[in-house]
């Protein structure tokens, strides 16, 4: 049985969902879900939404103790920050794009590092004192990493910062990869928000779209329970069919037990999954 409850969030109206489920292995070790998400969503006018997705896998090992807390503070960050971005460049897709990649890395790890702060002086108050001219070893406490997309009408804005997927289904079928996977790192290394100069090392892409696409995040325990990325894109392709033909409100009650089958029989990790199915996105709307 898991230690905590699955977390989850869907939309009807809207189209879009986020779930995470405990790691299996996890379970039998007593150990917290170290991934966070969080979704917002909005009307900018009469006729058009905006949704903002955010997930964050915490880091979990010894030396980061408190990333758990680092992934829910990396994901409010996301969700703020991008709302501002929007509010500040709306109907221009060029200054969308220019303010999301000039400004959204460093205005992100700022509210973060000002959320861990908050924190650390409730949680361990004499930690703080002891370290408090070596913020850096508070940070790396509550290392994560973070992926975040915004979705309007001017375009679909991704960025990401270490590992995860991001994975787009469109409505005929075509799958893509809009950030693929570094190839700068080996083995299970991954960049982080603690990383040394972690405001360069994240990758962003935009897309637009005239049909209906479907927009999927997940934490890598998701994409390490299949045997390999053709297996992961069937998946997002089956669950596009799924939505189109029973709604999402129907799959938004199957999903938690997927995922936790995925990670009891597949990667044992804990698994985040957010997605939009998204039908807003014109490529003429804006320059």
């Amino acid at each position: 049985m898991n230690m905590e409850k699955e977390n989850l969030f869907f939309s009807k109206e809207l189209s879009y969902f986020g779930c995470s489920v405990q790691g299996a292995s996890h379970i039998r070790e007593g150990k917290h879900c170290q991934d966070s998400f969080e979704i917002y969503s909005e009307s900018i006018d009469e006729d058009n939404k905006m949704i903002i997705m955010a997930v964050a896998d915490g880091h979990g090992s010894e030396n980061y103790d408190l990333s758990k807390y680092g992934a829910e503070f990396a994901v409010k960050a996301a969700i703020e920050e991008l709302k501002l971005i929007y509010y500040f460049s709306r109907g221009s897709k060029s200054q969308i794009l220019k303010n999301f990649k000039s400004d959204f890395p460093t205005s992100t790890l700022k509210r973060w590092r000002e959320a861990i702060i908050s924190d650390i002086k409730i949680r361990e108050e004499e930690f703080y004192k002891t370290n408090f001219n070596n913020l850096k070893q508070i940070y790396k406490r509550y290392g994560t990493t973070l992926m975040a997309v915004l979705i309007v009408p001017e375009g679909i804005f991704m960025a990401q910062l270490g590992d995860g997927d991001m994975l787009l289904v469109e409505s005929n079928e075509r799958t893509e990869f809009p950030i693929p996977a570094s190839d700068e790192l080996i083995a299970n290394e991954t960049y982080s928000m603690t990383s040394t100069d972690s405001t360069r090392l994240w990758k962003f892409q935009m897309y637009s779209a005239d049909e209906p696409v479907l927009v999927m995040l997940s934490t890598d325990g998701l994409s390490n329970s299949f045997e390999d990325d053709f297996s992961f894109t069937k998946f997002g392709i089956s669950l596009l069919r799924n939505i189109n033909q029973f709604g999402i409100e129907k799959v938004a009650k199957e999903v938690p037990g997927f995922l936790n089958r995925a990670s009891k029989n597949g990667s044992g990790d804990d698994i985040t999954l957010a997605f939009a199915v998204v039908d807003i996105c014109k490529d003429d709307i804006a320059k």
